[in-house]
């Protein structure tokens, strides 16, 4: 409710699912031996991050997931930085990559960053 008492709407994600936590802060973003590296910095209660790539103004898609060693240990790590290589690039491609946090049973419970962070490969 605002001041007013007058609520707002917003509308529901495509695939219906509770978001417990903002999405990941992604951090660095580097290109060296054949592979992309990017960071990010941990939530709490996630399990797993599932990482996303496009192509220039293209489509996400999923690239992989990264594990941690169990929901507590990542929940005791929240504000860690966490990490993943792509090593699929080609060069004179710009790609973007974004993550979003999974819980034990394979949903989606972080928000994710839609801008995501670009890198060109040289």
């Amino acid at each position: 409710f605002d001041a007013t008492g007058i609520t707002a709407t917003r509308e529901e994600p495509e695939e219906p699912e509770e978001l417990d936590a903002s999405a990941p802060v992604l951090g660095e973003i580097s290109y060296a031996g054949g592979a992309v590296t990017l960071t990010w910095t941990a939530n709490g209660g996630v399990d797993k991050y599932a990482i996303f790539r496009k192509i220039g103004s293209g489509k996400w898609e999923k690239l992989g997931e990264t594990t941690g060693t169990g929901n507590e240990a990542v929940k005791a790590r929240a504000g860690a930085t966490c990490g993943y290589a792509d090593s699929t690039v080609e060069r004179g491609k710009t790609y973007i990559y974004t993550v979003r946090g999974i819980n034990a049973e394979g949903k989606y419970v972080t928000a994710f960053d839609a801008t995501g962070k670009t890198i060109t490969i040289e």
